[in-house]
């Protein structure tokens, strides 16, 4: 889902600054009612509304107001981020943001913005000199947003052979379609390669064959839905793409070494006992 903006009108910043990721794992989920805009300094994936995407140090992401978002990396470390309402509109011209804007080692221009939006926005001292500060802070927000927008359209087009075949495009598809009851010509088909070279990609970029890589993927979601809903475990089944019960426990337990009944009971103890403050799964706040 792409975040739209339009072309008028100034954002409203809810807040700003440089933030570590502490939860780096997909099983954490996040939920704002702000627009969100983040840039890396560590390398992971962040999954916005079941859709995956990849990162590297100095890539951006926009996330839409509404959207469920988690993060996971092996590298965590700090990101800048900005979260924001539109604000007042005054013209009906939209433009959308990208999703993930890819810009490594020349985001260094992008980042000293953010981190001056930054000192604007969280500058303390007299009142009059602090609002007004505030108010620079949000014009130089949409200038940043303008030019995030800008950058995108500028982007090289892929070649004709990353057309015919890009693994990262392909595994976004694959999270996206996960409960359907996918078969190997039907990837392949997506894909725009013979069962052949699919096969090969897997095995080479992936260590797995498509089958075992659509099994974990299944069971990760299982173990999610099981931990963040009330859904029976037949209907978990049913959602990530295994619908006959016995089935399903059985592939869980060959992935997990455990039933998905002993799974749910054991992770709903930690999930009870987490303070007030802390994000759980299903992307909302827990409260007492």
């Amino acid at each position: 889902m792409h975040l739209e903006l339009h072309t008028m009108g100034l954002p409203v910043i809810e807040r700003i600054g440089r933030y570590p990721l502490v939860n780096p794992v997909f099983d954490f989920t996040y939920r704002n009612p702000t627009h969100t805009v983040h840039l890396y300094n560590y390398p992971g994936r962040v999954r916005v509304d079941g859709k995956v995407y990849k990162f590297e140090p100095g890539d951006l992401t926009c996330i839409r107001s509404g959207s469920v978002y988690s993060f996971e990396s092996d590298e965590p470390r700090d990101h800048w981020c900005v979260h924001f309402f539109s604000g007042e509109q005054s013209d009906t011209r939209q433009i959308e943001l990208p999703p993930i804007l890819q810009i490594g080692v020349n985001s260094l221009f992008l980042r000293e913005q953010l981190k001056h939006i930054s000192s604007l926005f969280n500058a303390c001292g007299k009142e009059e000199h602090v609002e007004l500060m505030k108010v620079e802070a949000r014009y130089r927000l949409k200038a940043f947003l303008l030019s995030v927008y800008l950058q995108s359209c500028g982007r090289t087009k892929r070649t004709r052979r990353e057309q015919v075949f890009n693994m990262e495009s392909l595994l976004a598809w694959l999270e996206e379609h996960l409960p359907e009851a996918l078969s190997v010509e039907q990837v392949a088909r997506q894909a725009g390669v013979s069962r052949a070279t699919l096969a090969k990609h897997f095995r080479d970029k992936q260590g797995m064959t498509l089958s075992q890589y659509l099994l974990h993927k299944r069971i990760d979601r299982a173990k999610s839905l099981l931990i963040t809903t009330s859904l029976t475990v037949c209907e978990v089944g049913a959602s990530v793409g295994i619908a006959d019960p016995q089935y399903f426990n059985k592939q869980f337990r060959k992935v997990d070494g455990q039933s998905p009944t002993h799974y749910r009971e054991s992770h709903r103890m930690f999930v009870d006992n987490m303070s007030s403050g802390e994000a759980i799964q299903g992307g909302e706040w827990r409260g007492r």
